[in-house]
């Protein structure tokens, strides 16, 4: 996974093993298998596969960031609560004739402290809740880019990408070719991700599961590309909901939830939105689950035919 400020800090290693290691037949269940190839269309396949232990690592890192900054803010509460002449101040920075200066806003003790942290308990599932959405906008993006680096063809149909069809055509002419086309790939890429990230996610998504020919998994019978598209929809009004500093569960995003009891947000058109740390848990399953979802999708693609169904 590309380097970012969301996944700069990551706890867990994943085991990620070869399609072909005789390590998949034991417990526990493997969750990251790699495909390997020589053949040179199925490439992007490998390297997408290659992706999915990083990206898993990232969603479970993400979450237990959050975790345990809501375990330490429970933490907290009680300390304060124990002790009623503890002070807690909270400083920031003014501008003064001499420069930046550190002033306080706020002194509380005890009590006082203790309920400003409790108030702020609540809030975190949801700032949880964004962060796992941003590094699912991340996951998916580089999926597709996966795929549209294997397939320029997608992004250089018509009169306007005449120069860059050109360009991949003389490539390989020199070093300086190369590096001309790779230039104005890499530009195209971007104006198309700029672009496409005002379709929705769940588009996206969408999207690239079709052009890249995917299928769901064969042993999967009650969910497919619609039901992960709603559920991915449904966390990103979340998302919309927080990031906008809504106080009330929208009509839509009511229905969404109520419509997918499964996913375990049972949020309420009308209610005051409070996202708590079992919210954020499911969040965190639902996104593990689909990163499974794809790992077998494209092994079956790779392989051109069913595999096994994992042990749960």
């Amino acid at each position: 996974m590309r380097p970012s400020f969301r996944n700069r800090v990551q706890f867990l290693n994943q085991n990620i093993l070869e399609a072909d290691d005789p390590a998949l037949a034991e417990p526990p269940p493997i969750q990251n298998i790699i495909y390997r190839t020589d053949e040179e269309e199925k490439k992007w396949i490998e390297k997408s596969t290659e992706m999915i232990g990083d990206f898993r690592s990232v969603f479970r890192s993400v979450y237990m960031r959050w975790a345990i900054t809501i375990n330490s803010l429970f933490l907290a509460r009680d300390r304060y609560n124990a002790h009623a002449d503890l002070g807690l101040r909270v400083d920031t920075v003014r501008a003064s004739a001499t420069g930046p200066e550190r002033v306080e806003l706020a002194l509380w003790h005890g009590k006082q402290a203790a309920e400003n942290y409790d108030a702020c308990i609540p809030l975190m599932g949801g700032y949880g809740v964004q962060d796992l959405y941003g590094a699912l906008e991340e996951v998916v993006f580089e999926l597709y880019e996966v795929y549209l680096n294997a397939h320029p063809e997608e992004l250089t149909r018509g009169d306007d990408f005449k120069f860059l069809r050109k360009l991949h055509r003389d490539r390989e002419v020199s070093a300086e070719a190369e590096a001309a086309f790779q230039d104005a790939w890499a530009n195209r890429l971007e104006g198309w991700r700029r672009k496409r990230a005002y379709d929705g996610l769940h588009t996206v998504f969408v999207a690239f599961w079709r052009k890249a020919g995917l299928k769901r998994p064969s042993w999967h019978e009650k969910t497919d590309i619609e039901s992960w598209s709603k559920a991915i929809e449904t966390i990103g009004l979340i998302r919309h909901h927080v990031t906008h500093g809504e106080e009330l569960v929208s009509e839509k995003l009511g229905e969404l939830c109520a419509e997918q009891p499964q996913l375990g947000l049972d949020l309420k058109a009308g209610e005051q939105l409070v996202i708590y740390t079992e919210h954020l848990m499911f969040v965190e399953a639902i996104f593990d689950q689909l990163l499974t979802m794809i790992n077998i999708s494209l092994l079956e693609k790779g392989h051109g035919k069913p595999l096994p169904k994992p042990e749960p």
